[in-house]
Parts: structure tokens; sequence; C-alpha cells
């Protein structure tokens, strides 16, 4: 070790000085997503599903519009 490098504990603390609202919010965000995921996995097994993890995943596939928008589907066999 050089004379003048610091220490990895000296390291994390003036990382954790300088950039600590952000070390924070990033490990609060991927909590909530490994969350969200733990949820979705549950979900699809047959286990207990969260009424708001539903309603975030219906938001997500209507696009926010009131219904389902369908774009390119064709019905009734017709393949155009």
């Amino acid at each position: 070790m050089k004379p003048n490098e610091k220490t990895p504990e000296q390291k994390r603390a003036e990382l954790e000085a300088k950039h600590g609202a952000t070390i924070r919010a990033a490990r609060a965000q991927r909590e909530a997503m490994e969350r969200y995921f733990q949820n979705l996995k549950h979900s699809q097994r047959g286990d207990v599903a969260d009424p708001e993890q539903e309603e975030r995943m219906a938001s997500v596939l209507t696009q926010g519009k009131s219904h389902v928008v369908r774009h390119y589907a064709y019905d009734d066999g017709d393949s155009r």
C-alpha cells in the first residue's frame, strides 16, 4: 500500500459522506424492485396475489388508457 493511499475503510467513509443520499436511494430502489419481482413470481405460482401489484400490472397492460389497446390484432381468422 502506498504511503498516501487511503485504506478501504477511509474510502468507504469518504464515499458515504459525499454520496450518502444517492447510495441510500439506490438501495431502497433495489429493495423495492426485488420485492416487486418476488410478488410477481408468487402471483404466477398461484400464491396470494398482492392487490397493489395487480393494479400496477393492469396499468402497464392498458398503457395508461381506460381499456386494453390492440392495434394490430386480427380476429375471426382474417390473415391479411
